[in-house]
């Protein structure tokens, strides 16, 4: 697992908690992340930080690998909507968009057909 963003050390901490048994936390999306079947990103605030998580997951993850996204802030269904149109642009599939009291879930899985235009 491999989580991305603000609250990323206390999410993998979480997750290590309820039973995953090894993962990665960093603030920033790294450029070389190690291969992963999962990427979370606990909180996303703008189009941009999402797009730096879909790059880096994009490397990170093999096909029908899970990506998870939580927009916050204020517009976060927007951002959301607009972060579910560039992840299928990214070769991500099965988008699908989740609102919460605290956010709203963007989740999506890897397509088998862009592991090809992966830049690994």
């Amino acid at each position: 697992m491999l989580v991305i963003g603000e609250a990323a050390a206390d999410t993998l901490c979480d997750a290590m908690r309820r039973g995953c048994r090894g993962g990665s936390a960093f603030r920033a999306a790294p450029a070389h992340p190690d291969p992963v079947e999962v990427v979370v990103a606990p909180i996303i605030r703008t189009e941009e930080a999402g797009e730096a998580v879909a790059i880096c997951a994009r490397r990170a993850l093999p096909a029908g690998g899970r990506l998870v996204l939580r927009a916050v802030g204020q517009g976060e269904a927007e951002l959301a909507r607009g972060l579910a149109d560039r992840l299928r642009t990214y070769g991500f599939e099965r988008v699908r968009l989740h609102g919460q009291a605290e956010g709203a879930l963007v989740l999506c899985r890897l397509s088998s057909g862009s592991t090809a235009a992966k830049g690994r």
